[in-house]
């Protein structure tokens, strides 16, 4: 892929527990809030109401294409939880980028951030049902749970299909929306280098300092996992291990083309990233026993 044309939108396809949230913050403060668009099933809860996944996406749709156009021209990124294609509602030119995690880490990311967020639509089945992450996998009760990232990736309509409802040829749209049409797919367990591929590919002037976002806490790390449940895992998951394999023989490629100042940016950026964390922290904090002070109204 060549780097982005001034012109071109850029689609960040959000896979859920995937780093997504914290490179959306880098976006919005590269690019500005009011010229992002998101496209996050939460937010239009009320409208899609009792529509199935396919009827709510497909409203989702209708509605931003339906937006006015010069609305469109000013966005310079649309995110969201959507499928591949999601980003020609807008009729605009793309650059589409994403994040992939490894499969087994992201379904326990999910299965734990369920059980902990009351506000979930899950949480109710998951975590008031005393549903462990073996029954979570199997049950059928998340599309997320069985190659969902394979799903999002490989059209509009297919991160709504459920076990059973789709095979391998999946796995190959997917594979050839990344190699023909992404212009940067990074990993989740390498975020840094991805970053500085994505700040070369979109032509950032600014360094893309974070502090991981939206983390899931206190759970357990996929080498800690007993046998059974990670074959279980891994079984429901097989296309998405296969993707996952894929983008990163492309990553490792990817890095084998730049030039020798990329290892000396990556560590510039990673020193300076850990001062910018340590300053967010500090903040955070103060703002945190200055709430407390306060009088309670």
């Amino acid at each position: 892929m060549t780097d982005q044309e001034p012109k071109s939108l850029i689609f960040f396809l959000h896979i859920p527990k995937a780093a997504g949230s914290t490179l959306s913050q880098i976006l919005r403060r590269e690019y500005g809030t009011a010229r992002v668009l998101d496209s996050y099933p939460a937010t239009f809860r009320k409208k899609i109401h009792g529509k199935s996944g396919r009827e709510s996406a497909r409203w989702r749709y209708d509605y931003f294409a339906a937006l006015p156009e010069g609305m469109k021209q000013e966005t310079a990124v649309f995110m969201g939880h959507e499928g591949f294609g999601f980003q020609h509602a807008l009729g605009r030119p793309s650059t589409p980028i994403t994040i992939l995690r490894h499969p087994v880490d992201r379904v326990l990311s999910h299965y734990y951030y369920i059980c902990r967020n009351k506000e979930n639509y899950l949480y109710k089945t998951v975590a008031e049902g005393q549903m462990s992450l073996a029954e979570f996998v199997t049950s059928g009760v998340s599309r997320e749970a069985d190659n969902g990232q394979t799903k999002f990736l490989a059209g509009l309509e297919t991160p709504y299909l459920t076990a059973g409802q789709y095979g391998d040829e999946i796995l190959e749209a997917a594979q050839q929306n990344m190699s023909r049409h992404l212009a940067v797919v990074g990993l989740t367990e390498r975020f840094d280098e991805s970053l500085i591929l994505l700040k070369r590919s979109l032509g950032w002037q600014r360094w893309p300092f974070y502090v991981p976002a939206n983390v899931t806490q206190k759970r357990p790390y996929r080498q800690h996992l007993d046998t059974k449940t990670t074959h279980l895992i891994r079984a429901a998951n097989q296309l998405d291990l296969d993707l996952y394999h894929f983008a990163q023989a492309q990553f490792e490629a990817r890095l084998q083309q730049q030039d020798g100042s990329f290892q000396k940016e990556l560590e510039t950026f990673q020193r300076l990233n850990k001062v910018y964390a340590l300053w967010r922290n500090s903040i955070s904090r103060v703002r945190r026993v200055v709430r407390r002070l306060l009088p309670k109204r």
